[in-house]
């Protein structure tokens, strides 16, 4: 009951910090005429300061080392197949102006975490003071694939340095996408769900959900790089905290990589 609650309370404060932010932007934002002065105003609104939101996508693939050595080095059965633990993360981002080339991303969203182990029989499953990681002894199951999935809700902070003065760009939708840019900042995060999940072949397809913490730390928080060029933009993220509550599981670092749309 009391997990139940610190989730009800974190994801109403999100909701609340989401709503707030969008109505700033939107304040900023109040359509006007379409006039000479205020195409000439916008036109140099790169210059002057803006606020703009937008809704973004991250797509990309994670995984999680000790020391910066990933775990097939010395065969660990939570070794992640290379392609197929897919990170995914929807955001709401507010990008301020600061001042000259120096703007900030801020805001926060959902993110997923999909570790897919290489070996599919393996089953990640909750034990007295520690999780296993074991390999299901069902003979009659052909498994196809097993994941260990969490589920975030985040803040972040990221400023970043456009190298583009914005010089006949109408919108920040095309400031935006010229010349490039890179920024580096910091995330926190909440977890508000996590669950294992088997897909098998007895006969017919079928898959086995089991849904715990299994001692994944709550809390997250990392650091975030961004780079762009142009209409793309690529994003690394490290988590700082550690996977697992400490003496709980494997001492691993998750990491993730990939595109923004």
């Amino acid at each position: 009951m009391k997990t139940n609650k610190s989730t009800l309370y974190i994801t109403t404060l999100f909701a609340v910090i989401l709503s707030l932010t969008k109505v700033m932007a939107m304040e900023v934002f109040q359509e006007s005429p379409a006039t000479e002065d205020s195409v000439r105003k916008e036109s140099t609104s790169a210059r002057t300061g803006w606020m703009h939101h937008s809704f973004n996508f991250d797509l990309g693939l994670n995984n999680y080392v000790n020391n910066w050595t990933f775990p097939d080095a010395s065969n660990e059965p939570y070794t992640l197949k290379p392609i197929g633990s897919w990170y995914v993360a929807l955001n709401s981002v507010n990008n301020s102006r600061i001042f000259g080339p120096f703007y900030m991303d801020y805001g926060g969203g959902v993110s997923w975490y999909n570790f897919k182990f290489e070996d599919p029989m393996i089953r990640v499953l909750k034990g007295t003071d520690a999780v296993l990681f074991e390999p299901d002894g069902n003979a009659y199951n052909s498994y196809k694939k097993s994941k260990l999935t969490a589920a975030y809700i985040n803040v972040f902070m990221v400023p970043i340095i456009h190298f583009s003065d914005g010089r006949g760009s109408r919108s920040y939708h095309d400031f935006s996408r010229e010349g490039f840019r890179i920024g580096a900042g910091a995330y926190a995060g909440y977890r508000v769900s996590s669950y294992n999940k088997a897909v098998f072949d007895s006969g017919k397809k079928d898959d086995m959900k089991n849904k715990s913490n299994f001692y994944l730390s709550n809390f997250r928080y990392g650091a975030r790089v961004q780079v762009g060029w142009k209409a793309t933009d690529v994003f690394f993220n490290y988590d700082l905290s550690p996977l697992f509550e400490p003496g709980k599981g494997p001492d691993l670092n998750a990491f993730s990589f990939g595109i923004i749309f």
